[in-house]
């Protein structure tokens, strides 16, 4: 039963964001995605506070995360922003998928 626990939010202030990252306001998660925040850190390694969700990769491993973002109805500037390290495809490339 306890196998399945996982920490949703950390008393932070503030999450550091390495690499690329996407970061998600919880309450977008709350409301859009199907079976709120608790779906999402079930599918997504994100870092949370009780404002926003982060999740940061060295590659393009969070391509698939704004791919379902997306997918759910969320909007990049609205709900979710990507942040990167250094300028590469990983956004273009979700963005047209």
């Amino acid at each position: 039963m306890t196998q399945n626990l996982r920490l949703a939010f950390k008393s932070n202030r503030y999450l550091k964001c390495m690499f690329n990252a996407v970061a998600i306001k919880i309450s977008a998660i709350a409301e859009k995605y199907p079976g709120g925040l608790d779906a999402f850190i079930q599918k997504h390694p994100v870092r949370c506070n009780q404002h926003i969700a982060v999740e940061s990769s060295m590659g393009d491993d969070i391509e698939e995360t704004m791919k379902d973002l997306l997918k759910n109805g969320m909007e990049i500037g609205e709900d979710f922003t990507f942040i990167a390290a250094g300028y590469d495809a990983i956004w273009i490339t979700a963005a047209k998928d």
